[in-house]
């Protein structure tokens, strides 16, 4: 993927069967694991894209916090 591909998966207006967002939060498993094993099942997998607010879908990044987590 490149950076207009995933400009235009954040134009997204909500998420979807192959696209979930997640807000700033430390990359600990059970933040994650329904949602990746949720995309697994898809066909084709899916995306998860981390820093975006799940109700607002806006953009706020991910801390360097959690970066390092």
């Amino acid at each position: 993927m490149d950076t207009e591909e995933l400009e235009i998966m954040l134009t997204a207006t909500a998420e979807s069967q192959s696209l979930d967002f997640k807000s700033d939060c430390p990359w600990y498993a059970n933040n994650f694991a329904k949602d990746i094993l949720a995309l697994s099942n898809v066909q084709d997998g899916g995306y998860l894209v981390i820093g975006i607010q799940d109700k607002t879908l806006k953009r706020v990044g991910v801390s360097s916090k959690n970066v390092r987590s």
